[in-house]
């Protein structure tokens, strides 16, 4: 069962862009967009649409889903969304298509949208196909939110610790700041050297033949 009043509660928050060229299909859809959108921007054709995205795209005011018909002067339909993928791969898009217009529909996909709706809408696939686009935006949101948190900690340890990469050759790939500053050597003399560089002329080789096998073969800390 979809929960409406969950769609809603989350709708309300996102900027929706909605091309159209069609007074009289704006003018018909436009009020269903009104009770799910508070932020809703219109282009009257895909030329307007592409512009309007970027530029918002510019100015980081990025919308967070489209709405677009396919047979538009100037710039159709899937011609914006090519476009507009360039831009941002991963922006939602809907495709609004009238039954004549199926032969469009391969094309759409290939674009990569998201969802697919005939006009006149209908309320039960427009409400599961938002469902749908809430469902990713979400799992978009708590990925970027993972990634700030691994680059966050990443900085701190880089800061806190003595960090180095090695390739599976065992040659360093990355150094940190504190490493060079205890090892004595700059980042170009390290990257691309093995770790023995470092090495100490008391320390046992075997040492570091350990540690090698104990890192690369019994992936153990």
């Amino acid at each position: 069962m979809i929960d409406i009043k969950q769609i809603l509660k989350y709708t309300k928050n996102l900027k929706l862009l909605y091309v159209e060229d069609n007074k009289e299909a704006r003018e018909a859809i436009q009020p269903v967009l009104q009770n799910f959108f508070d932020n809703i921007e219109i282009a009257y054709d895909g030329q307007e649409g592409l512009e309007k995205f970027d530029q918002a795209n510019q100015k980081h005011q990025k919308f967070d889903l489209v709405l677009t018909d396919i047979n538009m002067p100037r710039l159709n339909g899937l011609e914006m969304i090519e476009s507009i993928r360039k831009i941002d791969s991963n922006i939602p898009i809907l495709v609004l298509s009238a039954y004549n217009e199926s032969e469009y529909f391969m094309d759409s996909i290939k674009f990569g949208v998201d969802g697919y709706l005939l006009k006149p809408i209908d309320m039960k696939q427009f409400l599961a196909v938002l469902k749908k686009i809430i469902s990713k935006l979400t799992l978009t949101a708590t990925a970027q939110k993972h990634l700030h948190f691994l680059k966050e900690y990443e900085e701190v340890t880089d800061q806190s610790s003595i960090v180095s990469k090695a390739d599976p050759q065992g040659k360093i790939t990355y150094v940190n700041d504190q490493f060079c500053k205890i090892s004595g050597y700059t980042k170009d003399e390290l990257i691309g050297k093995p770790h023995n560089i470092i090495k100490h002329p008391d320390m046992p080789k075997h040492i570091f033949e350990d540690m090698w096998d104990t890192v690369k073969n019994k992936k153990s800390i």
